[in-house]
Order: C-alpha cells, then sequence, then structure tokens
C-alpha cells in the first residue's frame, strides 16, 4: 500500500495535478511525501476521505498553497492546526464527520472560504470574537454549519455566539431554524424568536 501511495503522488507531482483523490487508503498519518521539497504546488484539491487521520501538518499552507478544496470528511480529526489560515485560496472544506470539539479561531482568516462543512463532530462551541465573525462575514460566504448537534453541544453558548455575530437577520433565523431542527430530539429545545 505504502509503495502505491508514493507511486500516486510522485505521479501527481511529476504530472502537474490539479486534483489528487487519497480516499479510502486506511491512512493514520498525513503522507509525508506530499510535503517533501516542494510540496504539490499546482494542486487545487485533495480529497482525503475515509482515512483515519487524527491531525493535519502544521506546513500544510505552506507546502499545497493554491488549496481550493479540502475534503477530509470522515476521518478522527481532533484539531486543526492554526496554520489552516494561510491556506489563503481555500474555499471549500470540510471536516464533517471527525472528532472535532472547537473550530480554531485561524478559520476566520479564510478569506476566500464560502463553504465550510462541520457535521457530525463533537462541537462545544464555536470561536469567539473575530473568528466566526471573519468566517460570517466573508464575501459571498454560504456557510454550510451542517452541525447536526449531539447532546455535548452547549446549544446556549451556540444562540449566543451567533447573536452576538452581525449576521442578516433572515440568515441568522434560518441557521437557527435549522439548528433547532437538528436537535429538537436530543435536547428538545423549541424554536422561540429572540
Amino acid at each position: 500500500m505504502a509503495s502505491e501511495l508514493c507511486k500516486t503522488i510522485s505521479e501527481a507531482k511529476l504530472e502537474r495535478h490539479k486534483n489528487l483523490f487519497l480516499n479510502y487508503r486506511n491512512l493514520h498519518n498525513f503522507p509525508l511525501e506530499l510535503l517533501k521539497d516542494e510540496g504539490l504546488q499546482y494542486l487545487e484539491r485533495l480529497y482525503m476521505k475515509r482515512n483515519s487521520l487524527t491531525t493535519l501538518p502544521e506546513n500544510l499552507a505552506q507546502k499545497l498553497p493554491n488549496l481550493v478544496e479540502l475534503y477530509l470528511h470522515s476521518n478522527n480529526i481532533v484539531v486543526v492546526p492554526e496554520a489552516i489560515g494561510s491556506l489563503v485560496k481555500l474555499q471549500f472544506l470540510d471536516l464533517s464527520d471527525n472528532a472535532l470539539e472547537i473550530v480554531c479561531p485561524e478559520i476566520g482568516r479564510l478569506r476566500s472560504l464560502r463553504h465550510l462543512r462541520l457535521a457530525n463532530n463533537q462541537l462545544k462551541y464555536l470561536p469567539a470574537g473575530e473568528g466566526i465573525r471573519a468566517v460570517t462575514n466573508g464575501s459571498g460566504l454560504k456557510l454550510n454549519l451542517y452541525v447536526y448537534l449531539r447532546c455535548t453541544l452547549q446549544f446556549c453558548d451556540l444562540k449566543k455566539r451567533l447573536m452576538q455575530v452581525n449576521f442578516r437577520a433572515e440568515w441568522a433565523g434560518g441557521l437557527l431554524s435549522s439548528v433547532l431542527y437538528s436537535a429538537k430530539h436530543t435536547l428538545c429545545l423549541t424554536n422561540k424568536k429572540s
């Protein structure tokens, strides 16, 4: 498996691939071959779904500077490094179905981000202050906060954070309705207008 992985990555480097598919490879660590030398400077889309990754490398943005889409769903990622905020071209980030408990505030530095998927994690709260404000106020951002709440999520904290951010009223109301709908069976909440 390791030699096949090395061959796939070497070929992608040599041929300057824009897309790289490393799904379903039972990877427990981020492949160092992706980060060697210059990395994959031309890579725009990296698919690493359904592996067993627990973390991401700190030098990800340095070695893969042109990433536009990063698919990391269905792994075991607990922490996203602060360096994620340096992926300045990133428009789509899928971190759903991982083990995240918090979203690092550095995600707020992703000014090109249009889609952020966080479904089925163990989120307890969203970043305070500038982190979430920057994400939600991004130009044309459609924040796909597919947060299917679990019992560990503190709804009061989520609602408070959403209300602290200066959203358009209809967007905030729609998101809260979705959150309440997703949570009604686990948290027994009702949709009250605030």
